[in-house]
């Protein structure tokens, strides 16, 4: 992910999530500094693609906004709690709709 120049080191995280049918998704979360949403747009896309070509895994790609990735206190992200924040959000976005 780093060797897109929109993309710093630090600045993303993967996890998997439940599908719709149980199975396992990728999921990538990626803070991004880009507001543009067409340049958005095209850096998902090219995310996507760089991580199907290196890997052969499909993944959902989302843009957050600058310090939301959770840290632990040695300052990696961390894994666990951004599944967690990204999972609870997602619980609260359906439940106010």
């Amino acid at each position: 992910m780093e060797a897109e120049a929109e993309v710093r080191s630090g600045d993303s995280v993967a996890f998997a999530i439940p599908g719709e049918h149980g199975e396992d998704v990728a999921q990538v979360l990626v803070q991004c500094r880009l507001t543009d949403p067409q340049l958005r747009e095209e850096l998902v896309s090219r995310l996507q693609t760089k991580v199907l070509k290196e890997i052969g895994l499909e993944c959902r790609v989302e843009l957050v906004p600058l310090h939301t990735l959770p840290r632990t206190t040695s300052g990696k992200l961390s894994r666990a709690k951004s599944c967690e924040n990204y999972l609870q959000q997602g619980l609260t976005e359906a439940t106010a709709e």
